[in-house]
């Protein structure tokens, strides 16, 4: 099963423009008008990186990552930017909780700083237990997994992703009020090698990166 998003490739766009403007372009004028837009858009993608570092190397945001994916350290290059595109707005519906919802699921669900936006981390198909001593145990209960983006002032919600068992979500993390951070594996090709992905979203702005660990 794959992974629904919107989506701008900008390495794969590169290529095709590059391959365009090779056999394409009859003359100087449209050969330097595709080059100078395929240079605007490399400086945009160095752009957005230098920017995302900045985040990705802040103390708290850096040892979330190390923790998260059991490393010693990132260096500079451990990150590199795959992907980044925009959506004019959110493809909502409806979501109206169960009355204990929140609180039955609270180990799956993430909050931003001021209570607008949960990161749900797999509540669908999740099943609520509890141990011997009584406390509430979550365990995934479908071989789906969605990640959704809530919006309890609206009841309403979002689909990030949608994947089978090849995808892992390893967690997710608020950077601020509005950037959300998220860690993903998946094996896309079947062929038993996983790529790990780091999700930067500004639920905002609706402005996606996806950084490919090297």
């Amino acid at each position: 099963m794959m992974i629904h998003f919107f989506k701008k490739n900008f390495i794969q766009w590169v290529a095709i423009a590059a391959l365009f403007t090779a056999g394409s372009c009859n003359n100087s004028g449209e050969e330097k008008k595709e080059k100078d837009h395929i240079e605007d858009s490399v400086e945009t993608a160095a752009g957005i990186a230098k920017d995302d570092s900045l985040l990705i190397h802040e103390q708290p945001t850096s040892e979330w990552i190390i923790n998260s994916l059991q490393k010693n350290k990132i260096a500079p290059d451990n990150l590199q930017l795959k992907e980044f595109w925009a959506v004019d707005s959110f493809s909502k519906k409806q979501f109206t909780p169960e009355k204990d919802f929140y609180n039955k699921y609270a180990p799956l669900l993430k909050w931003s700083a001021d209570s607008s936006y949960v990161l749900d981390e797999g509540t669908y198909g999740a099943i609520v237990t509890r141990d011997k001593n009584g406390n509430t145990k979550v365990e995934g209960g479908d071989a789906d997994t969605e990640i959704s983006l809530l919006f309890p002032k609206e009841n309403s919600k979002t689909q990030l992703i949608y994947s089978g068992p090849s995808f892992h979500f390893i967690d997710g993390k608020w950077l601020d009020s509005t950037q959300l951070a998220m860690l993903t594996s998946f094996d896309e090709k079947g062929g038993g090698q996983s790529d790990t992905t780091l999700w930067i979203i500004d639920v905002k702005s609706k402005f996606f990166r996806k950084y490919l660990w090297r």
